[in-house]
């Protein structure tokens, strides 16, 4: 949720604005209303991440709940009501947000139907728009799970970054606000903030995203907040960073290249669990 409306507003949907079109697509798709009809119509919902990635997921459990009665019948029944639930839920917040620019486009910019759908399809990322080795790289046993949210995400953020970087201002300035905050909160000086770093794990220490907050905990330490998580930029941030620092175990990592058959040999050759 925090990612689409972050990358709502990379799109171009001014920043004081991104919270009420959100709103106002939730409304119009509870009502029905003309910018929900316009998704359906033109198949907006057919490129979301629920109906091209987890379709499989929900024909499996589906399978599984066929094999006969029994107690285990009963839970594979369950597990594919949990999967039905997460899977519209998902689908629910992408659909949303797509609603959002499709608002967004032909309130504010006054362009069609049809080139709101496009816009929003463009910024919120179509999943039924990757290639079949995209596909296959993300299904083979040494793969990468979430190429295609890589694939899809890089070129907009390329794209942003070549046109409208004032755009990741805000995100900038959350970094200096912070740390200020927490300098006056603690009369510290930008030294005193740098070491509060020193005691984080190491994998927190070297990313960019990690803030220190301007409150301690009941302990007595420095609560950190992680925005890795939810910045889209993040992956490539660490990849580069490994990279030019010619960690080759970092940079893989940063690239997101595992899956099963990765994590069972990291486990034999190591004797850890990754």
């Amino acid at each position: 949720l925090f990612t689409n409306a972050l990358v709502l507003q990379l799109s171009g949907v001014p920043l004081w604005r991104v919270f009420d079109r959100i709103v106002a697509a939730a409304q119009d798709m509870r009502n029905e209303g003309p910018h929900w009809r316009i998704a359906k119509e033109r198949g907006i919902i057919q490129g979301s991440f629920a109906v091209n990635e987890l379709f499989d997921i929900s024909r499996e459990l589906i399978d599984l709940k066929a094999r006969g009665g029994g107690p285990m019948a009963k839970i594979y029944k369950g597990m594919a009501a949990v999967a039905r639930f997460a899977s519209n839920s998902y689908q629910f917040s992408e659909t949303l947000f797509k609603v959002a620019k499709i608002i967004d486009v032909m309130e504010r910019e006054g362009r069609s139907a049809e080139e709101a759908v496009a816009e929003a399809n463009h910024w919120l990322l179509d999943y039924s728009r990757v290639t079949p080795t995209v596909k296959y790289l993300r299904n083979a046993p040494i793969g990468i799970p979430f190429l295609s949210f890589y694939r899809l995400t890089i070129p907009r953020l390329l794209e942003v970054a070549a046109t409208k970087p004032w755009r990741f201002l805000p995100y900038v300035a959350v970094a200096y606000v912070l740390a200020e905050m927490v300098k006056q909160e603690n009369d510290f000086d930008d030294d005193d903030v740098k070491k509060l770093r020193m005691g984080l794990a190491e994998y927190m220490r070297e990313r960019g995203s990690v803030y220190a907050l301007p409150y301690k905990m009941k302990d007595g330490r420095f609560q950190f907040l992680d925005m890795g998580y939810i910045y889209p930029w993040q992956v490539v941030q660490e990849f580069a960073n490994n990279a030019m620092k010619g960690d080759i175990p970092g940079t893989v990592k940063a690239a997101g290249i595992g899956g099963p058959m990765a994590s069972i040999v990291t486990a034999l050759t190591t004797g850890i669990d990754p």
